[in-house]
């Protein structure tokens, strides 16, 4: 918990949200490239805790794709033509099942 936001999130390396915010509270113009950001609590479609920026910038990967894309931060900018469905990096699944790694489809 912090009291300043924009100057925690400026200084951190993670950055974690799990709120019930209908508006973005964390902006990706705060984000330090390499940061990670973990969003929890947007669940549905009219949820969002983070901006435009912030998904623009990022690498994503999801648990669900899709559930995942039914969610405010990825449903809104999907709405919006600012993100595709295929900007999903991967989904726990390929992750563990070694599929994809880090956004690569692996060759056997």
């Amino acid at each position: 918990m912090s009291e300043d936001l924009e100057g925690s999130a400026q200084s951190a390396d993670i950055a974690s949200c799990v709120t019930s915010a209908t508006s973005p509270v964390l902006k990706g113009a705060w984000l330090n490239p390499g940061a990670h950001v973990g969003l929890v609590g947007g669940f549905r479609a009219d949820m969002r805790e983070a901006d435009d920026e912030a998904v623009r910038r990022a690498s994503i990967f999801v648990d669900v794709r899709r559930s995942a894309i039914l969610a405010g931060d990825l449903a809104q900018p999907i709405t919006a033509a600012l993100l595709s469905e295929s900007d999903i990096k991967a989904d726990l699944s390929e992750l563990v099942w070694g599929t994809i790694w880090a956004g690569q489809a692996r060759t056997k």
